[in-house]
């Protein structure tokens, strides 16, 4: 297990990335981009990106279980219903909607580069060791829950 497994909050790695995408716009004017609509297009992921977190943090609260993702161990149930049967891991989605958003506002493609820094290091980093913690705690109903629903969409 790396020291980097379940050490950084998803939430605060957002906000680094945030920030590292409008230093990047700023340090790279040259990479920017023009798009018609491009207010239309960031709300529309700014919206999908704030409603899944949401809906997730309301079927964990059904669930009674935790919704601090750095300690998986502490799950008490394998929430699998609502915007969890379309993704594994809504909220996280939710969080690449919203940087896909801002990278939509920004028009500068270097900005991107940290969309894809997020979901390597979420993958790796957090959602890596938190699937190996639930197929610890809940086995074969975890097994069943990874071969109906993919993990980012």
């Amino acid at each position: 297990m790396s020291k980097l497994e379940l050490r950084i909050p998803p939430v605060l790695l957002m906000f680094i990335c945030l920030i590292g995408m409008w230093t990047t716009a700023v340090l790279t004017p040259a990479a920017s981009l023009s798009f018609p609509w491009v207010k239309l297009v960031a709300g529309v992921f700014f919206l999908l990106g704030g409603v899944l977190p949401i809906l997730s943090v309301v079927e964990f609260r059904r669930a009674k279980t935790t919704l601090d993702p750095r300690f998986p161990e502490s799950s008490s149930y394998l929430v699998s219903r609502g915007v969890f049967g379309v993704s594994r891991n809504p909220i996280y989605l939710g969080f690449v909607l919203l940087l896909i958003g801002v990278a939509w506002l920004l028009m500068n493609l270097a900005a991107v580069f940290w969309i894809v820094a997020f979901v390597l290091y979420m993958t790796r980093f957090q959602i890596q060791p938190e699937e190996r913690h639930m197929k610890e705690k809940f086995a074969e109903e975890f097994d069943s829950y990874l071969a109906s629903v993919r993990r980012w969409l």
